[in-house]
């Protein structure tokens, strides 16, 4: 089976790369001024609302806070106390980290630097792990195309506007496509591959396994996240407040996992 992985990294695909062009110009207005263009009701993600509110210049940093999963003051209250002494600050220096990758590559384009970033980072950590993962348990070989050295080797040498132009994330592919795939295809905004879960996990009650995974003593034996606010931010996302669904299936996943396989 041919899948897609690699595209996004390869030539800009995502929203966060066109998101940050259009933070970068208004990174040196005063912070009062962000803050309050960031809470106004014009239309934009969470992310860029977090985004342009912090506007951290460094473009780690910036990574980070575009990728962040539920802000809403849950992070890192979410975590345990074991946790948090046992990390002793070290998520803080994830974006120093970070810099190190960048750090013979900072006369590059900042498009290009984030995609630097990813593929040496969360592309290879997280999706190509999940594919492999996910494919391998079904029996299926999948195949990355994008993912070609040569293809790769020769991107890596256009220009930033062959990715990403006015606006139009993966320019470069959109016009070798004309004529070969339907235009509301071709032209079509990404949409990312998500399931619903934002939705289910608003249920009243949730599948038997996984309210015994979100049980205070459940949460309390895995000894990962703070079983008081874990119960405050379910509450919170049944209640509404948006953009916590990605926080609470993380905790749920990560309950599920530790039973499964450490427990």
């Amino acid at each position: 089976m041919l899948t897609g992985e690699g595209a996004d990294e390869l030539l800009g695909g995502y929203h966060w790369h066109r998101g940050d062009a259009l933070v970068r110009p208004l990174l040196g207005w005063p912070v009062a001024l962000r803050r309050m263009l960031a809470a106004s009701p014009l239309p934009m993600s969470a992310a860029a609302r977090r985004v342009l509110a912090r506007g951290a210049p460094d473009i780690p940093t910036r990574y980070r806070d575009w990728l962040e999963a539920g802000s809403n003051g849950y992070y890192p209250r979410i975590l345990s106390g074991e946790v948090i002494h046992a990390l002793n600050g070290t998520v803080d220096d994830v974006p120093a980290l970070w810099a190190e990758l960048l750090r013979n590559r900072s006369h590059d384009a900042p498009l290009h630097q984030t995609m630097w970033l990813e593929s040496q980072t969360r592309m290879v950590d997280f999706i190509n792990f999940e594919v492999d993962k996910m494919s391998m348990a079904s029996s299926i070989e999948a195949r990355v195309p994008y993912l070609d050295h040569c293809l790769w080797e020769f991107c890596a040498t256009l220009p930033p506007h062959y990715k990403l132009k006015g606006g139009v994330e993966k320019h470069l592919l959109r016009q070798a496509t004309q004529g070969l795939l339907p235009e509301a295809t071709r032209t079509r905004r990404k949409k990312g591959l998500a399931s619903p879960y934002a939705g289910w996990l608003r249920a009243a009650r949730l599948p038997d396994w996984a309210e015994t995974a979100l049980t205070p003593s459940s949460l309390r034996q895995t000894g990962l996240f703070d079983a008081r606010v874990v119960q405050e931010l379910r509450r919170a996302h049944q209640a509404g407040q948006p953009h916590l669904g990605p926080l609470l299936m993380g905790v749920l996943s990560t309950q599920i996992w530790y039973d499964c396989f450490i427990k």
